[in-house]
């Protein structure tokens, strides 16, 4: 066996000792909770904001309700003993078919003229071995994983029932609907007010109508893990269209997603940070609605001025047109707007607290 060979035969049982390292590791990451969380990522595509002025808004809550997923993890050693040779499984059959394809399309004699015949037979044999092997090897240690990383079935049962009872008792959607209602006041000149639904038309009250569904909400995390963490992610759509006639003005998509924590805590105290959490990304949620649709600056500002000439202490016409300010780059019109809106809320926090004394 010349030098060629015997140096291909070295490369290639390293390669294959490395290869059997990370699969060990990526089963034993994958199938379990995972050395670390990983966030869900929502990539918010930058969007031009409605240009057209509003008037005064109509805002429509659905009366469907949304589409609900939630992942439950293995319930108990012996769920997680099944899912987790199920999971160990499939991620060794992927990982050793893919690590044969690449030894197929792997050329050993490209740069040789000579001696590697046989060292292209030996890898190709060892990648098929390799091929038969791992998916039960897997599938074994992904049992053994998941049957020490699955919670506990009263567990994961009274967290299951907590979330659903919890997500039953929410009114999700007017819940929804509230939240755009209290940004729209605090933070844009819009007037803006709640109806059951849009029309007849043409309104006589109002200019437009803004319909807002949750569309969906799930707790999700990695499918091919047995205890997963698992983030709240919140799907919300909203129809934009004038109180004269109904014509479209604009229709768009809004996501957002919590940090992850396992079912359990989830679950635990009656779901009560889960409720919480959902709370949050209502109101965050609201929050880029309200900037998307109702914040394009020049119109907030000209809407802000009519308000502002009628009312100087409107405090949502103030702090609209200070972000649209701040949009445009114009931060010492913003800083003068939001000053006193600061001074504003100041005096009104400490007569209210003076009151709390008298009272007292």
């Amino acid at each position: 066996m010349n030098a060629l060979e015997k140096m291909i035969r070295l490369g290639a049982k390293a390669a294959r000792l490395l290869s059997q390292a990370l699969v060990f590791f990526s089963l034993v990451t994958a199938i379990g909770c995972s050395f670390h969380k990983p966030s869900l990522i929502i990539q918010s595509t930058p969007r031009e904001s409605v240009k057209a002025p509003l008037g005064k808004i109509a805002i429509v809550a659905a009366q469907s309700d949304p589409e609900l997923h939630v992942r439950v993890p293995a319930k108990g050693p012996l769920q997680g003993i099944r899912d987790g040779a199920t999971y160990g499984f499939q991620i060794g059959n992927d990982f050793s078919q893919d690590f044969l394809t690449k030894a197929i399309h792997t050329d050993l004699c490209r740069r040789a003229k000579r001696g590697c015949g046989e060292a292209q037979l030996v890898v190709l044999i060892e990648a098929l071995a390799f091929r038969v092997a791992f998916p039960p090897l897997g599938g074994a240690t992904g049992g053994l994983v998941g049957g020490l990383v699955a919670e506990n079935k009263k567990v994961v049962e009274r967290s299951d029932r907590a979330v659903q009872q919890a997500l039953d008792r929410l009114k999700i959607q007017t819940h929804m609907r509230d939240s755009v209602l209290r940004v729209v006041a605090q933070e844009s000149p819009y007037e803006a007010s709640p109806v059951d639904r849009v029309g007849p038309l043409p309104s006589g009250h109002y200019d437009t109508f803004l319909q807002i569904r949750i569309s969906d909400i799930s707790l999700i995390g990695n499918e091919r893990s047995v205890n997963p963490p698992l983030q709240i992610l919140v799907g919300a759509k909203t129809v934009l269209m004038r109180g004269t006639d109904g014509t479209l003005i604009d229709e768009r998509r809004f996501e957002q997603a919590s940090e992850p924590r396992q079912f359990a805590e989830w679950g635990d105290h009656d779901a009560e940070l889960f409720a919480k959490e959902l709370e949050g990304l209502y109101l965050s949620l609201a929050e880029h609605i309200v900037d998307e649709l109702l914040g394009y600056p020049q119109t907030t500002i000209q809407t802000a001025d009519e308000i502002l000439a009628r009312n100087p202490e409107h405090v949502g016409a103030r702090i609209g047109r200070g972000i649209a300010y701040v949009k445009l780059g114009e931060y010492e019109s913003a800083l003068e707007d939001l000053q006193r809106v600061r001074v504003k809320l100041h005096s009104c926090h400490l007569f209210h607290t003076v009151a709390g004394w008298l009272g007292g």
